[in-house]
């Protein structure tokens, strides 16, 4: 019997893993080891380690030592120096490139006590020699060039894994996908598909492996939940549907670290878990926008669902929080799910189409708590729609014929099932409670902007949320799909008025009730919205048009495109990255680096002391740290007035000893959303897309060379 497809798949993957740990056997382990019997006396050291370093042949290298106390280095028998904290680390060991005997003489130190740790540098820049350049045991030529493949060999078997079973999964979808389209539909969609990959896959490594993506969901995130397999206790300030994925995405690299094929705690191995999982959501985007397409085409026309999942694509928001780790864009993709489910029970009333709608709202709930807000009105309607259908359809009693029908108890039972497992309830009934006493309480209290009750704090609140959706759609976008509420209002089309009710309840039950709102809250009310304007643009552009009007659809979907297209390119060249480059070549690692605010939205510096200074006006002369980084996102953080946006221009003008020695933001001329205002001076409250590429400013020590 011939074996399916994905058995030879997995065969083939399970036999090069296999050989992959074969020949990692060769090249472990990858340390100093310590060290009791060697030629030197010890001479009042309490410690040795011994092995053997690699220095890469390009370049002239140095070898220093990062220690809390007293340590003196030994290179092929050879002293090469003693270090101590006071002259740590300027002393440098010139060393040629090879292998050689290295070991250390040392008293542990500090609190807690570390070893000391080797570092190494091709010209001024210092960095912990990495552990595949060292090996406690003398190593042969091939298995030295073994560790040189290892690596980027895991990191390429990791991504097989993640591929086949993103593979394996999506199968069945595309296979029910592709049914629902006829042959002359499949070329649109997937011009579609290709442009929503392309918005949300470019930039999709921004600031990796630390991210500088605010309320990601982190690496330390997952691990500590599959550690405890998310029972036991275990909770989140989010639900757990969207941890169970990212830890079946993240296995691939920690079963790697278990097999010592890698270190996931490394930068590459924590780097490449972060992209699995923003490509994970890069896989949901994609997803979400083949089902607005047949939600446009359920709703309406084929002519409706292209240019809805058109108008989708080009959201600004959905090309951000369509390549991070944030819960967004996977609760909006299940919100999908359901979405088409309603709207194809209210047009056939098939059972399966109300269970659909259940499975998705449990999972949207499941994957992010305020999704709830999108469905307490369909729920009525749906309701209400079922009751009347069976009600004119029978011809005896209307009591029996209800209680006989199986939509409503079916529907009923799934999405209550759904939201009881994938919650975990009955393995983690502590942990739900958790977390529901977190966001019922005061988790959400810093956040809200109005007091719910007042009218005034609600009509502010209502104008706060209408900026998001000029802000998500543009005004050209927004002003069209408000356009589309009215024509199909005026047209009495009652499934597609029917896409109102979400929003509504949406607005109502969670947006009215927290009291804040966010641009990315406004993502599902913008998938409602696209369908929408693409009813209007279908409208007033039919087939046959005058020349105009071919060309004002055109010039509207270039801007949209090119407005949203501008965040991509602002993350793929923020101007972070080269701060970190001009750092690296003109100031030592090791040098402490003040920090004023959140060090996420900082460039990153990981051979560098980042000294975080929480309350600057009393930390600052007391540390006076070497070096300042700052960007201008630190003015939105505090009031005019406030006592840090003085020390904020004090700074900048010198007047705290310190100077300005670089201030960096790359300029892109064709990123027309930089022009915005909004962009320009955000309000702090309102979104964080301004966090890319802000102006960084560093400055240096007045007495520091």
């Amino acid at each position: 019997m011939l074996l399916s497809r994905q058995s030879l798949v997995l065969c083939a993957l399970i036999a090069l893993t296999a050989s992959l740990v074969g020949l990692s056997r060769l090249t472990l382990p990858r340390r100093l080891a310590p060290a009791e019997f060697l030629p030197a006396a010890l001479q009042g050291f309490t410690h040795q380690a011994a092995g053997y370093v690699r220095i890469p042949a390009d370049g002239a290298y140095a070898l220093t030592v990062f220690f809390a106390g007293n340590a003196r280095l030994f290179v092929d028998g050879v002293p090469a120096g003693t270090f101590a904290p006071a002259d740590n680390p300027a002393r440098k060991v010139p060393i040629g490139g090879g292998v050689h005997r290295v070991h250390l003489q040392f008293t542990p130190a500090g609190n807690p006590a570390r070893p000391p740790e080797l570092a190494w540098s091709s010209g001024r820049q210092l960095q912990a020699v990495p552990p595949e350049a060292l090996s406690p045991r003398s190593m042969s030529r091939l298995a030295w060039r073994a560790r040189d493949v290892l690596t980027p060999l895991t990191v390429g078997l990791a991504w097989l894994w993640f591929g086949t079973g993103v593979w394996l999964v999506a199968r069945p979808f595309f296979a029910w996908y592709r049914r629902q389209l006829s042959e002359d539909e499949v070329r649109p969609v997937l011009a579609i598909l290709a442009l929503s990959l392309l918005l949300a896959g470019h930039g999709m490594s921004w600031g990796l492996p630390g991210g500088w993506a605010q309320d990601e969901i982190g690496n330390t995130d997952i691990t500590g939940g599959l550690a405890r397999w998310f029972v036991g206790g275990w909770y989140h300030r989010y639900p757990p549907l969207h941890f169970y994925l990212l830890a079946l995405v993240h296995l691939p690299l920690i079963a790697a670290d278990r097999l010592d094929l890698m270190d996931f705690w490394s930068p590459t191995g924590l780097g490449q878990a972060a992209r699995m999982g923003r490509a994970l959501t890069v896989a949901m985007s994609g997803a979400t926008a083949a089902l607005v397409y047949l939600i446009g085409r359920t709703t309406l026309s084929i002519r409706v669902a292209v240019l809805a999942s058109l108008w989708w694509v080009l959201v600004l928001t959905v090309a951000y929080y369509g390549k991070v780790t944030n819960l967004d864009m996977p609760y909006t993709c299940w919100f999908a799910v359901s979405l088409l489910g309603y709207l194809r029970a209210l047009k056939g009333n098939a059972i399966g189409d109300y269970v659909l709608f259940a499975a998705g709202a449990a999972a949207a709930v499941c994957t992010k708590d305020q999704a709830y807000g999108l469905y307490l009105f369909p729920i009525i309607h749906l309701t209400v729609h079922r009751v009347r259908t069976v009600v004119t359809s029978c011809d005896g009693s209307r009591l029996l014929a209800l209680l006989r029908d199986p939509a409503l108890p079916v529907a009923a039972a799934v999405g209550l099932l759904g939201f009881v497992v994938l919650q975990a309830i009955p393995f983690n009934w502590r942990g739900v409670q958790h977390h529901f006493q977190f966001i019922t309480g005061g988790a959400s209290a810093a956040y809200r902007m109005i007091d719910s009750g007042s009218a005034s704090g609600q009509a502010f609140l209502f104008r706060r949320t209408f900026d998001h959706l000029v802000w998500s759609m543009s005004w050209p976008g927004l002003l069209i799909a408000l356009a589309g509420v009215v024509y199909l209002s005026i047209r009495k089309s009652t499934v597609a008025l029917a896409l109102l009710l979400p929003a509504a309840s949406y607005y109502l039950t969670f947006i009215a009730v927290v009291g804040y709102s966010y641009d990315r809250f406004m993502m599902p009310v913008c998938l409602l919205l696209s369908v929408f304007a693409a009813a209007a643009v279908d409208a007033a552009w039919p087939p046959g048009a005058p020349r105009w009007r071919t060309v004002a659809v055109a010039t509207i979907l270039i801007y949209m495109t090119l407005r949203t297209s501008s965040i991509n390119v602002m993350m793929a060249a923020d101007g972070r990255y080269f701060v970190e480059d001009w750092i690296r070549a003109h100031v030592p690692a090791r040098t402490r680096v003040g920090v004023l605010e959140h060090e996420a939205v900082l460039p990153r510096l990981p051979d560098y002391v980042m000294m975080p200074l929480l309350e600057p006006l009393a930390d600052l002369p007391v540390h006076r740290p070497e070096l300042l980084v700052l960007t201008d996102n630190y003015l939105t953080r505090v009031a005019e007035g406030w006592p840090e946006r003085d020390l904020y221009g004090r700074l900048l003008a010198g007047a705290e000893g310190y100077d300005v020695v670089l201030q960096y933001q790359t300029r892109m001329p064709f990123a027309i959303l930089a022009l915005e205002p909004r962009f320009r001076h955000p309000d702090g409250s309102f979104t964080t897309l301004h966090k890319v590429n802000p102006i960084v400013t560093v400055l240096r020590r007045r007495d520091v060379p």
